[in-house]
């Protein structure tokens, strides 16, 4: 019999390339660092100083328009507008708000600038609190409510510089390097190489800084022509036939600050997206870069932009050199040409502006005499319309503001609550209940103030011997309480008042001049037995009398059974050692 000789098991396909793979040694990560002000302050602000710079010069052909209105104020709006609108695409670009929903949280997020940009113009343009016939007004016809004080151009103003903001910062989340990139990237090459798999995709930042170059362009151009429309008289354009008689005026002073604004902080961005770009670029070839280098860079390209500003400052404004005469008249021809279109869009321009203002004065065009006709004619009978019933137009009124108010409540609920904000119902709660019980005592005080001044007010103008009299009748018993009914502070002080009741029957009545701790030294002289219970239901009067805080139910429990037992001891005791001197009111506090 021959030996079987044994051969090695040599594995195939899958299993080998997995007991073949090693996972490298870990080794030393790239040192890569960004500048996170810039991230954080510096790029947002400036985003939202450009994208508020093209609501601006909305704002100043707006005033120009209607010059009485305080238009420039609305430039905080609008820069608050476009400030929260890049700080918001910056947090939903982040990875741990992915599970948000994007699309109902932006509609939120513009329901809520609606409702701002309404409270702000009813307080720039309008006359203060509405009164009740407006409010009757805006309850009958809801429409009503959101067109009037000039809301229709701040809302076009303000979610003009939201969207530009918008636009801007969701181009530059891209253009960051993101964590994804920065944990693969800065591992050795042997680690990038065992996990090949987990390599992020690259995200094309070239077309992103050639899409920010045509938004910040074509936002140029049009701001360039919104600076030409605001040198002509606009109160001129709905009625001048040839353009070429409008009044000019000069540059407005906003239009310019616009201008520079807009152009010199989208150069600074346009400088920054180069900055990241080549920031992706170090990073997947492996470069380590430091932060100064960010910084340095930053720096550089504001000092170049501010000599810019400087030089720009000093340039003339309009045709003064020769240069511009010469083409101003071989441009004539172009502009005869061109200035039929361009005068109908100046008056459709005109009426839009009309329809956003109604303040632009116009001159009163004189209408032809008609001549009379030699038959009057009787115009044929017609119906009035049916008008609608005023208990249906109040039930779809009531509707419709109970549907929008629950709108706006969730809007603002759900924008809180995925920002991370939540509300300690139970925290509220109590603090509600601490405020209440405050109010209730601070009523309760008041009117028993009222009523002391009011029987000091009696007893003053009602005739009184000169020497004082005692009342020697007993004190009123009080009408029948039911105490489930009281609250635990009420229930204590109850308890207090009937026992300064039975008290004042034994003989030992209160003064007015006594206080509660004072009577209840008068009550352990009578009733030493008593002492210990006597003191725990003064010290429990005075807490429901001037404590703040909400008294448990138990604390009332206990003192009804302190009540009882010095109830007992007043009423087994027969001594009188005392007259009561005085007569006071039973449900009197002090």
């Amino acid at each position: 019999m021959s030996q079987r000789r044994w051969r090695p098991v040599r594995n195939k396909g899958v299993i080998a390339a997995a007991r073949q793979r090693r996972v490298p040694p870990p080794g030393a990560r790239l040192a890569f660092q960004v500048d996170p002000w810039t991230r954080r302050l510096i790029r947002p602000v400036l985003m939202a100083v450009m994208a508020t710079a093209p609501a601006v010069a909305l704002l100043v052909i707006v005033q120009l328009g209607a010059p009485e209105e305080p238009w420039s104020m609305l430039t905080l709006l609008c820069f608050f507008a476009a400030l929260e609108g890049v700080y918001t695409t910056a947090w939903l670009h982040h990875p741990n708000s992915r599970g948000v929903d994007r699309g109902i949280y932006r509609a939120a997020e513009l329901l809520l600038l609606v409702v701002l940009s309404r409270i702000v113009s009813w307080v720039l343009f309008g006359d203060g609190l509405p009164s009740p016939a407006e409010v009757r007004l805006y309850l009958a016809a809801p429409l009503s409510f959101f067109l009037a004080g000039g809301f229709i151009t701040t809302v076009l103003t303000t979610l003009v510089a939201w969207w530009l903001a918008v636009s801007a910062s969701r181009i530059f989340t891209q253009l960051d390097v993101s964590e994804a990139e920065l944990q693969y990237y800065t591992l050795s090459f042997a680690e990038q190489k065992a996990q090949a798999d987990d390599r992020p995709i690259q995200v094309p930042r070239q077309m992103l800084q050639e899409q920010y170059l045509r938004q910040w362009l074509t936002g140029g151009m049009i701001m360039v022509l919104l600076a030409a429309l605001s040198t002509y008289e606009m109160g001129e354009l709905a009625t001048v036939a040839n353009p070429f008689e409008i009044t000019r005026l000069g540059l407005d002073p906003g239009m310019l600050l616009a201008l520079l604004v807009y152009f010199l902080a989208g150069l600074w961005l346009l400088s920054h997206a180069r900055m990241l770009r080549l920031n992706a670029l170090w990073l997947f070839d492996g470069m380590a870069k430091d932060v100064t280098v960010e910084r340095g860079w930053q720096r550089s390209s504001l000092l170049l932009l501010l000599v810019i500003a400087l030089g720009a400052a000093f340039l003339p404004i309009g045709s003064s050199f020769a240069i511009s005469r010469i083409l101003s008249a071989v441009l004539n021809g172009l502009l005869y040409a061109v200035g039929m279109i361009y005068s109908i869009i100046g008056f459709l321009f005109a009426s839009l502006l009309a329809s956003l203002t109604n303040t632009v004065g116009q001159e009163p065009i004189p209408t032809p005499e008609i001549a009379p006709m030699p038959t009057p004619v009787v115009p044929p009978a017609t119906t009035p319309p049916p008008t609608a019933s005023p208990e249906l137009t109040f039930i779809i009124s009531s509707a419709f503001w109970a549907l929008l108010i629950a709108i706006i409540i969730g809007a603002l609920i759900f924008f809180l609550r995925e920002r991370g904000y939540r509300v300690e119902w139970g925290e509220v709660r109590g603090r509600w209940a601490t405020v209440s019980e405050w109010i209730k005592a601070f009523w309760l005080n008041l009117r028993r103030r009222a009523r002391r001044a009011r029987r000091d007010l009696r007893e003053r103008l009602a005739p009184h011997s000169s020497a004082p009299t005692q009342d020697k009748s007993p004190l009123p018993r009080p009408r029948f309480i039911r105490l489930g009914a009281l609250s635990p502070r009420e229930q204590i002080r109850y308890y207090y008042l009937a026992t300064v009741r039975r008290a004042g029957e034994r003989g030992v009545a209160r003064r007015q001049s006594d206080t509660p701790l004072e009577y209840a030294e008068g009550l352990k002289a009578h009733w030493p037995e008593a002492g210990e219970d006597l003191q725990g239901l003064t010290d429990a009067f005075l807490e429901a009398r001037y404590s703040p805080q909400p008294i448990e139910k138990s604390a009332a429990e206990r003192i009804r059974d302190v009540w009882k037992r010095v109830k007992a001891r007043l009423r087994a005791s027969r001594e009188h050692d005392q007259q009561p001197t005085t007569h006071n009111d039973p449900q009197e506090e002090s």
